[in-house]
């Protein structure tokens, strides 16, 4: 069987002006520069939708559990100040997405985007750069009792996975679920 070739007039996508190309965002419809952000083109309802759809651990999950839920944990660990940085430590994934831990080191320039477009999000909401210590370390401990939770030999992870779990249990929702309370989480903490 032959295959037709097929392209597309990138030209009418990009604007002179900025660096890459865009993608819509849903549901506010925006157009999203990801090399090139601006805090106009970002919505906490497409946050929210896109966290909600992204599931932890690439997938490998017994059952599905969202970004958007773990940052919702995360903001509830942290302490008052650092709530809304901790809600929002993840959500440069909405505009991205997440590349496995062991693939990162290997993509020159990945985690120059990410902070990028992360700094743009906290800019914009009014929250401080960089990510408190506080927030990296509930979500290291938050990492290995979700692993644990959702079927993962977490005996198998080396020193990270002598990190002692919190001692609770995760309910994963979906995302119809999450990203409601993702944004009632942050006009909270606004």
């Amino acid at each position: 069987m032959q295959h037709e070739e097929f392209s597309i007039d990138t030209k009418s996508w990009k604007d002179q002006d900025r660096m890459g190309d865009w993608f819509q965002t849903y549901p506010t419809q925006t157009q999203f520069w990801p090399l090139d952000p601006k805090p106009e083109e970002i919505f906490i309802e497409d946050i929210a939708c896109s966290l909600s759809n992204m599931c932890r651990f690439t997938g490998h999950v017994k059952n599905f559990y969202s970004v958007c839920q773990h940052n919702i944990l995360v903001s509830k660990l942290c302490s008052p100040e650092n709530a809304l940085a901790g809600l929002m430590h993840d959500v440069a994934e909405a505009y991205m997405n997440d590349i496995s831990r062991p693939i990162k080191p290997f993509l020159p320039g990945f985690k120059e985007i990410e902070n990028n477009i992360l700094e743009m999000i906290f800019i914009k909401y009014g929250i401080e750069w960089p990510i408190p210590d506080e927030i990296h370390n509930i979500d290291r401990k938050l990492c290995i009792t979700e692993a644990k939770e959702l079927g993962h030999d977490i005996t198998q992870w080396g020193e990270y996975g002598k990190t002692v779990p919190f001692d609770f249990k995760i309910e994963p929702l979906g995302p119809g679920e999450s990203a409601p309370l993702f944004i009632h989480r942050f006009n909270e903490l606004l």
